[in-house]
């Protein structure tokens, strides 16, 4: 068994730069329900392959947004991976 718990939400070649915005609201608004270094390694790779399209994303303004969220995502990732030491 995988040990992503959401396979569906994995990025394919054939998905069009639409879906994956779609894919990735659907992710994040996942994430807020269930915090998950799955979900959130999921959105990452989401927005990787957004930045990654050919010619979808032309201005540099939205590629810095896209690129800093990239990081903000990825570091929720790595803190929910982390196991907890101090519980509040």
């Amino acid at each position: 068994m995988s040990p992503n718990p959401y396979p569906l939400f994995s990025v394919s070649q054939s998905d069009k730069p639409e879906q994956i915005k779609l894919k990735t609201k659907l992710l994040i608004q996942l994430y807020v329900k269930n915090s998950s270094p799955f979900v959130a390694s999921a959105v990452v790779e989401h927005i990787a392959a957004l930045l990654a399209y050919p010619k979808y994303i032309s201005d540099i303004e939205e590629r810095c947004q896209l690129r800093k969220m990239e990081k903000h995502w990825c570091c929720l990732s790595w803190i929910d991976s982390q196991p907890h030491l101090i519980d509040i």
